[in-house]
């Protein structure tokens, strides 16, 4: 579906492309649509005239491709129980298969930042791999997380993973050998995508879920109130100091309503 958004409060549909299979993922650049197409493999749709996109070709891939991501030359796809795969598609109209990495779980989402390739690989978690040789593509690192990861976005050193029914993990691949969660925030359900644009991480699943990312890196930066509006008992709230900035001091403050008003004993309640 292509569809005009020059209004952002009026889209419209432009055009439409019926692909053989179930698209699930997509990627522009310039006149040129690339579509994981699950049973269908890759899908090169030219879309010059919106209106009336016509298809360049297809690469069936072995399994169900649900992702894609395109840098230069090269489509990555990530193909489910099949993994990661790495396609030529400088010339459009005859894409041809350069490497494959099987990763151990499904491939679900893949992100492709310089020489490596993120891949979120559902109950695998994620997998960091080195694609400088495309034709033999390794492994550098994983994470293991605790549910499902479906998608993953990347920028600079921070890897944010959509993990389904567990939300959002922010993880630290500054060593990508290595990789450490910085944190999490526990969405408002089951989530299979995520956006990072700047501080602000976006979230889809049963709806929308925009999440703020930051903190201070110098000065002071106040969050705000929490109301923890919620029949359940919680047994504590922390932090872990190991994953704040450098030179920097964090104060947490906790109220509940009034501390006599607690049904058991409370301690702590400092800020």
């Amino acid at each position: 579906q292509i569809i005009d958004i020059a209004t952002p409060s009026a889209p419209s549909l432009i055009g439409t492309y019926d692909t053989a299979g179930g698209a699930s993922g997509v990627m522009i650049v310039g006149n040129t649509a690339y579509v994981a197409d699950q049973g269908s493999g890759l899908q090169i749709i030219d879309i010059t005239i919106p209106t009336a996109p016509t298809l360049k070709s297809t690469y069936n891939t072995p399994g169900t491709a649900v992702d894609v991501t395109v840098v230069g030359n090269t489509a990555y796809v990530a193909d489910f129980a099949f993994g990661l795969k790495i396609i030529n598609i400088a010339t459009p109209s005859a894409p041809s298969l350069i490497g494959t990495y099987d990763t151990p779980g499904d491939a679900r989402g893949v992100t492709v930042i310089g020489n490596t390739a993120y891949v979120a690989d559902e109950a695998s978690g994620l997998q960091i791999i080195d694609i400088a040789t495309p034709s033999a593509p390794s492994l550098i690192g994983t994470y293991d997380i605790p549910g499902d990861a479906r998608d993953v976005a990347v920028i600079g050193n921070t890897a944010y993973v959509a993990d389904e029914v567990y939300g959002l993990q922010i993880i630290d691949i500054t060593t990508p050998a290595t990789p450490t969660l910085t944190g999490t925030y526990d969405a408002s359900g089951a989530m299979f995508g995520v956006a990072v644009v700047g501080n602000t991480a976006y979230m889809a699943g049963g709806e929308l879920d925009i999440i703020n990312l930051l903190y201070a890196s110098s000065g002071t930066f106040e969050s705000a109130v929490n109301n923890m509006e919620t029949p359940q008992d919680f047994a504590a709230v922390s932090w872990n100091p190991a994953s704040q900035a450098a030179n920097t001091a964090m104060t947490m403050e906790v109220r509940a309503g009034n501390v006599n008003d607690c049904p058991l004993t409370c301690t702590g309640w400092t800020s």
